[in-house]
């Protein structure tokens, strides 16, 4: 179990340094290709070895992003079966209802600690979760050209920290995510990824990730697409992801 753990966070890293080379438009990705066939495009080595790893379920991935389209019939959406939707705090974390994840932005509410429907809602960028949340676990359309994310059918636990005017949360919140993903995982006693597409933070959201990895959770974050690195990726012991140019250069 503890090989597959490692073959899955070593899949996970690299299939997120081939999406940094997607989103920053540095790969050209001819129409219906397969991601399983995505070797002959980038033909490294440790890229064809990611891609055939042996997949393990017995994870979560808490992905805190924008929000997410919870009835896609093709990601694997965390339930939480110790709450149910009666206005009660049933398993007694300090989160009424929450059935599917949580939405950690204020919106504007300072006083708030969000709700219970991490939906897409208006949010400006509201796809963004959605393609690392399919990228990550998305089951395969096998009578279509469509392939499966990094680990289909993983269970995705959706974090929503963006407001719906697309502005990042507060570094607070980003933190009450981050301990919020731990302790679902320890009650649900499954290993924890928590992915974040994001960078910009203070001290609260590096002593988050702290308190994650102290707590047996691995962290993936990206690097951004400027030439300075911020939090979380700065963070010791977080798994700072970037993309590359075509020829190989560090992407700016």
């Amino acid at each position: 179990r503890e090989v597959e753990w490692l073959d899955f966070v070593i899949n996970f890293v690299f299939i997120l340094f081939f999406c940094n080379l997607i989103f920053a438009n540095s790969l050209e990705i001819p129409p219906g290709t397969e991601l399983r066939n995505i070797e002959t495009i980038v033909p490294d080595t440790e890229f064809r070895y990611a891609m055939h790893l042996p997949k393990n379920h017995e994870v979560i991935v808490a992905v805190l992003d924008t929000g997410f389209r919870l009835s896609h019939n093709k990601i694997n959406f965390y339930e939480n079966s110790r709450e149910v939707l009666d206005g009660v705090d049933n398993d007694s974390n300090g989160y009424i209802d929450d059935v599917n994840g949580w939405d950690f932005s204020a919106n504007d509410e300072e006083t708030s600690i969000g709700d219970n429907d991490p939906g897409l809602g208006d949010s400006i960028n509201k796809d963004h979760g959605m393609v690392v949340a399919g990228v990550i676990g998305m089951k395969a359309r096998h009578t279509t050209s469509v392939s499966g994310g990094v680990n289909e059918g993983v269970t995705i636990l959706p974090l929503k920290i963006f407001r719906d005017d697309g502005i990042i949360g507060t570094d607070q919140e980003m933190a009450n995510a981050i301990k919020y993903a731990v302790a679902i995982a320890e009650a649900e006693n499954k290993r924890l990824i928590i992915n974040m597409s994001f960078r910009g933070g203070d001290s609260s959201l590096a002593k988050a990730c702290e308190y994650a990895i102290n707590n047996g959770a691995i962290i993936v974050a990206g690097v951004g697409n400027t030439d300075y690195v911020t939090v979380p990726a700065t963070v010791d012991g977080v798994i700072a992801v970037g993309g590359l140019n075509r020829d190989g250069s560090i992407r700016q």
